[in-house]
């Protein structure tokens, strides 16, 4: 019993260390390499170069924290991350949830740019990079595409969600949830951001697999990636300037959006409710006991918190 808690210890110590060294090294990279992973001109230089430093920040941020996080549990990858096949039902059933969680987020940004204009805040969606070109639309579909949800998964809904589960699955979904949107650096899509993680981890615990979220993932990234390149830089700015600036002016119909809202959701709940009935959940065993979740929770909540201050200042 007392080498489980001491194991149990050394977890949360790892997981709360990761938190706060993955943040800073981030923040360093972003402040250092930003101009780089979004080239102004997208040269094949620039190009190759943009490449070789999204590559070399997912493996130092990412991939690594797994690798580490693997040899400290001495476990297998297939285990330890959930790595194992689903169904075609529940892949399907993925898809419509990742379809109809697009259709919520469109509402709660346009509501959130209703009231920011109110404050006179100007709505700033992202600025990931955007392919002016056939080469760098295959490196972004290659990196933001599949690598960076591949490694996002894994860090995300592997490594954290797997590691707090023993305080309790909700404490776990909601602080994956909460540090990969903070991680995305955008306030403006934190809400979105912060629901898409929570969708993605429910969906992950329910199937027992991380496979359903890295395919959501990466379809997620990947249609953001070609349907930004189609329409072009120019048309993508202005509707990352003002999320109203659309082609289509039934999007900015309120009482569309609000019944459009309302149908994804009753999907998106009922998707979820089917999705776990056909779900054989894994029963954790290792669950802790009040004063040790306790503990834990400060541990995790505690370095949490340091991130969270990072962000901050980084955004505001």
């Amino acid at each position: 019993m007392n080498l489980q808690k001491s194991t149990i210890k050394a977890d949360y110590k790892f997981i709360s260390i990761a938190l706060i060294i993955y943040t800073v090294i981030w923040t360093i990279i972003e402040n250092t390499k930003g101009n780089v992973t979004n080239p102004t001109n997208q040269t094949y230089y620039a190009v190759c170069l943009m490449f070789i430093v999204i590559v070399s920040s997912q493996l130092i941020t990412n991939y690594l924290s797994c690798f580490c996080y693997k040899k400290h549990k001495k476990e297998g990858y297939k285990s330890l991350f959930r790595i194992k096949r689903i169904s075609i039902k529940q892949l399907m059933l993925g898809i419509v949830i990742f379809i109809s969680f697009n259709g919520i987020s469109l509402f709660l940004l346009q509501m959130q740019d209703l009231v920011l204009r109110n404050f006179g805040v100007k709505f700033v969606m992202n600025n990931y990079p955007i392919a002016d070109n056939l080469l760098t639309l295959t490196i972004l579909v290659l990196t933001a595409g599949v690598l960076i949800p591949i490694g996002e998964e894994l860090f995300f809904r592997g490594l954290l969600l797997k590691g707090n589960e023993s305080i309790s699955i909700t404490f776990s979904i909601t602080i994956s949830a909460f540090f990969f949107a903070i991680c995305h650096n955008n306030p403006y899509r934190l809400t979105t951001l912060f629901l898409f993680g929570i969708l993605c981890g429910v969906m992950v615990y329910y199937t027992g697999s991380i496979i359903i979220g890295v395919v959501i993932h990466i379809l997620n990234n990947t249609v953001f990636e070609v349907v930004s390149y189609i329409n072009g830089k120019e048309v993508m700015a202005k509707q990352y300037g003002d999320i109203t600036n659309t082609p289509y002016s039934i999007l900015n119909n309120y009482y569309f959006l609000f019944i459009l809202f309302i149908a994804c959701t009753i999907i998106c709940l009922l998707s979820l409710r089917r999705l776990k009935k056909i779900s054989v959940i894994e029963v954790n065993t290792n669950k802790l006991d009040i004063n040790q979740r306790k503990k834990a929770k400060t541990s995790v909540i505690a370095s949490l918190a340091i991130c969270f201050v990072i962000y901050l200042l980084k955004v505001l």
